[in-house]
């Protein structure tokens, strides 16, 4: 289930001087038809004896049960162990919520200061803090609050900053890019762009990739899937992903979703060269060849690419084209490492501008029919929507090859 109410620090401060008020909004939030934070187990908490830091903990442990109760998605579950609601759960007085906040943050402070430094020394986390090593002790019946995977990953990617956001949400970064790796990151070299001001990715598509009535919706089902299993990172669903712009033919609708993580905005910058593309000005993208190691890395870095890139001519051919002469060789480059024959790179100019012609010129190859046929065929065993390496619906929808199911 999704929280009916998310309790904030606004929320809690305003019950200041009515802990009978304060406990409402608690039980709201966390409780249910008898189930999760019951009046009775918040008793139990505030009678629990021990320092501040043992009760702390105790409450935490009332908390996860609590939500485990209650079925609430896992991907909300950590965010609620704020400082905050574990001050308001523990404390039976509520005069001052704020001083409450800061003595319990102290306590927590106090107990994980060395680790904190031991560990800040180790990863080179900027941002990790005492709370979260605190929610990395709590557990309930064997399973851990904190399931991301930010330390393991700092064996393999040795740039990338993770938020105190991307702890509260068990953010996972790949520590192996294989086919389901490879797909997400073709899609965001093919649709994304990293933003300067705010330290988020941007993956838009096109409008043809938002068809419901033909069955395509490839951000809403394919994207999404993959955000999920790929970064743990469940972007906001139903209509708030759709944008609408208004053009000369009438309202056009585009997919598109922002990932705000500092852990994804810094590894695709820092650790796997991915460059900005600042408004008005094109900025070149190269593909991480030395990240796609296996032949399945290639294959679904291509699918990817293909799903926010390809399109299909008059003649049945595939065909890529980009203001980027140096992302478009990388491209057909990678169709040859598959074992594609790919056309010869070439340039045009397409559009004027005023009285010239287009200043950069679009580059583009062509991938043959023949070879369109063996991308049909596939052996991956991939829990993915997917023909082949057509995992876009439009594209195999143009080769008259209906959508398989998810396997």
């Amino acid at each position: 289930m999704t929280l009916k109410n998310r309790v904030d620090q606004a929320t809690l401060y305003n019950t200041a001087g009515n802990p009978a008020e304060r406990d409402a909004v608690l039980l709201g939030a966390f409780s249910d038809r008898g189930m999760g934070l019951t009046k009775k187990r918040l008793e139990e908490v505030r009678f629990y004896s021990g320092s501040l830091y043992e009760r702390a903990q105790f409450a935490a442990q009332a908390l996860f049960q609590s939500l485990v109760e209650l079925r609430v998605a896992p991907s909300e579950i950590t965010a609620q162990f704020t400082v905050d609601n574990l001050a308001a759960i523990v404390n039976q007085e509520w005069t001052t919520p704020t001083n409450s906040t800061e003595i319990l943050r102290e306590a927590i402070r106090a107990m994980h200061e060395q680790d904190l430094q031991l560990k800040k020394n180790v990863f080179s986390f900027e941002d990790l803090s005492h709370p979260q090593l605190f929610r990395e002790t709590i557990y309930h019946e064997g399973k851990p609050l904190y399931t991301g995977n930010l330390y393991q990953a700092r064996r393999f990617w040795r740039k990338f900053q993770p938020s105190n956001e991307d702890f509260l949400t068990n953010l996972t970064l790949p520590i192996k890019i294989d086919y389901s790796e490879g797909v997400l990151l073709g899609i965001y070299w093919a649709d994304g762009y990293l933003t300067r001001d705010k330290n988020c990715l941007i993956i838009s598509g096109e409008q043809q990739d938002l068809d419901i009535e033909r069955g395509i919706n490839m951000y809403g089902d394919l994207v999404a899937h993959l955000l999920k299993k790929v970064h743990n990172y469940g972007p906001i669903s139903g209509d708030s992903y759709i944008k609408e712009r208004t053009t000369r033919q009438g309202v056009a609708h585009r997919p598109f979703f922002v990932i705000n993580s500092n852990a994804v905005y810094t590894w695709l910058r820092d650790d796997l060269g991915y460059q900005y593309t600042p408004r008005g000005k094109h900025v070149s993208k190269r593909i991480p060849f030395d990240i796609l190691l296996g032949l399945n890395a290639k294959k679904g870095f291509f699918a990817g690419l293909i799903a926010g890139l390809g399109k299909f001519n008059e003649y049945g051919e595939l065909y890529f084209e980009h203001q980027s002469e140096e992302f478009i060789r990388d491209i057909a480059e990678l169709s040859t490492r598959i074992g594609y024959s790919p056309s010869e790179v070439e340039s045009r100019n397409t559009k004027k501008l005023g009285r010239g012609l287009r200043k950069n010129p679009l580059w583009h190859f062509t991938i043959s029919r023949r070879d369109i046929s063996r991308m049909l065929k596939t052996d991956l065993d991939i829990a993915l929507p997917h023909a082949g390496l057509l995992i876009n619906p439009r594209h195999y929808q143009s080769v008259i090859i209906p959508p398989t199911t998810i396997i």
